[in-house]
């Protein structure tokens, strides 16, 4: 997909689960498997926004890696301030920006191309996933770039079901592992 891009963002500092976006399910690293899935869906230019050394996170070889500085990785950072601040180390042209959350290894390529089709078919500015087992949100969002910058992406958003529930603990993990994803 030209003029999109991927970001997973992957900070080291989980609360509720250490290290969370670098534990293996299926012999990958949660964030490699998000960038896997972004690249998986049709998306070429796939980053992964860390504050992990490079080397932990495992990445395929096409996902590219932005060292994310320390003052965009304090757990009070709003997720959207730190998507703008690896938009502006990319400094690419595009239209879109894709984002998946690392610990929703359920949301698969086909729900981001499904996503795509309702953005166009609405003209959406923005779509989150949500997930028919829980009701929440679950780790996709698809947004216009230009709306991402100068909007807050928590309103006004078109949805999509999309398996799975988020990991935050280790039974989550657990649950998730044990299901053979």
């Amino acid at each position: 997909m030209e003029k999109v891009i991927g970001i997973v963002p992957a900070r080291a500092g989980s609360k509720r689960l250490k290290n969370k976006n670098i534990l293996l399910l299926d012999g990958e690293t949660l964030a490699a498997r998000a960038a896997k899935t972004l690249l998986d869906s049709g998306i070429e230019n796939v980053y992964v926004s860390s504050d992990y050394d490079e080397a932990k996170l495992c990445l395929p070889k096409k996902a590219k890696y932005l060292k994310r500085d320390k003052a965009y990785s304090r757990d009070h950072v709003p997720l959207q301030t730190a998507i703008k601040y690896a938009i502006n180390q990319i400094d690419k042209d595009c239209e879109y920006v894709v984002i998946l959350m690392p610990n929703c290894p359920e949301i698969t390529s086909d729900d981001i191309n499904r996503g795509f089709d309702i953005i166009y078919e609405n003209n959406s500015n923005i779509l989150r996933t949500y997930s028919y087992t829980t009701g929440g949100e679950n780790g996709l969002i698809i947004v216009k770039r230009d709306y991402l910058i100068y909007h807050w992406i928590d309103v006004y958003a078109s949805s999509l079901e999309a398996g799975g529930s988020e990991i935050h603990t280790m039974d989550d993990y657990l649950f998730i592992k044990n299901k053979g994803i």
